[in-house]
């Protein structure tokens, strides 16, 4: 049942003043590069990136052993395999569990670069070109580098992106091809009608959400309860209770064939060539090394990425918490922007307990403890302040 949201959200959403922006060009020239493949979402970019590989003995898909289940999905959608090498607690690649794995079955390596922080690649670089496997820099986390200004995912032979992590646009993902790729043509296929009617409603809620409790708020949402209610008396939802993350089209983690074939939203194509690219930028970064001050390590919070480099745009702000399944829902009655990322593992990677122990154990660590704070643009540095000392109240 759709209700007026009063907490602060982790994540940037849309705002009235973000629709009146004239376009920006300095955007439009960044994401008018020729080598740009736009589809519905980042999932459906990874699905149509592994799907164009061809290859019948090479069946192989090397994943990061700390992952959101969205990255293995479209693997598993494409007809591939997926393999894990192991991530550190500073959510670094281990290289040498990775490169261990490389084998004639392998088609493709993917590395996050988790929060906007680049993964090291340079190792992984000539040896996976001599072994004529792919290399993915999957940069859904932060599609910008600063100073200046530009795209990431310049190192890999292609890249993934997904524009609603630092901009208020809804669905939207691209790959680019860097060399060495296959040629994939753009999707040819649009939303339905009910699809886009959906993106446009929710980014309509979330800019009546941000414009405060007005008049027009309390009323739109009492006729979205209203007309709610009455449908689910005409028909009560049905209960899934067979919901396996294992499937490629469950939940939230789904993953179906036409986020791969079918186009960008248009509002999303029209939201991101407006964004304030720039403001939006200094707000993140601002934000990040605000909270990195304020914040206070202890010996059950550990800053995973206290220094922040001057080319990264930062999702979120991450760090491992100890007890975090009891502290996170108490914080976040508190006020505080947090969410979680990678608490689901695949059961690909849990499967393999037996045979790689002390890797399974060290993802299960991670994703159980990795906790996101919000740095968005929305936020105000008094917000960021109020919040880490209430944050620094639970770990102290």
């Amino acid at each position: 049942m759709p209700t007026n949201h009063t907490t602060t959200p982790a994540h940037v959403t849309l705002r009235f003043q973000d629709l009146r922006w004239p376009q920006n060009k300095a955007v439009s020239h960044i994401l008018d590069d020729a080598n740009l493949i736009y589809t519905y979402n980042a999932r459906g970019a990874t699905w149509r990136l592994i799907h164009s590989l061809g290859h019948k003995n090479r069946r192989v898909v090397l994943l990061p052993a700390v992952h959101c289940p969205t990255i293995v999905l479209p693997v598993l959608q494409a007809g591939f395999q997926p393999l894990y090498y192991g991530i550190d607690e500073n959510l670094n690649i281990i290289h040498e569990d990775l490169l261990n794995k490389l084998s004639p079955n392998v088609a493709a390596v993917v590395t996050v670069n988790f929060f906007g922080f680049p993964a090291a690649l340079d190792p992984l670089v000539k040896p996976c070109r001599d072994a004529g496997v792919l290399l993915i820099e999957d940069c859904a986390h932060s599609f910008l580098y600063a100073n200046p200004i530009r795209l990431t995912g310049e190192r890999g032979d292609a890249s993934i992106f997904s524009f609603r992590k630092l901009v208020p646009c809804g669905p939207g993902g691209a790959i680019r091809f860097n060399h060495n790729t296959p040629a994939i043509a753009s999707p040819r296929n649009r939303s339905s009608i009910s699809h886009s009617f959906r993106t446009l409603k929710a980014r309509w809620e979330e800019a009546l959400n941000n414009h405060g409790d007005g008049i027009l708020n309390r009323g739109y949402f009492w006729l979205e309860n209203v007309r709610t209610s009455a449908r689910e008396i005409a028909q009560p939802p049905a209960i899934d209770n067979n919901f396996d993350v294992a499937s490629t089209s469950g939940g939230d983690y789904r993953c179906e064939t036409f986020h791969g074939t079918t186009r960008i939203p248009w509002l999303t194509h029209h939201l991101i060539r407006r964004a304030r690219i720039m403001s939006a930028v200094e707000k993140r970064r601002g934000n990040y090394q605000l909270l990195s001050e304020c914040l206070h390590e202890s010996s059950r919070l550990k800053i995973i990425s206290p220094n922040l480099p001057r080319e990264v745009v930062p999702w979120a702000f991450p760090v491992l918490l100890d007890d975090r399944s009891t502290l996170d829902y108490r914080m976040r009655e508190q006020g505080v922007p947090l969410f979680t990322h990678g608490e689901t593992l695949h059961p690909s990677l849990t499967e393999l307990s037996n045979q790689e122990p002390r890797m399974v154990k060290k993802a299960r660590y991670i994703s159980s403890r990795i906790l996101c704070f919000g740095i968005h643009q929305n936020l105000d540095p008094n917000t960021i302040k109020t919040y880490s000392s209430v944050v620094n109240k639970f770990v102290t």
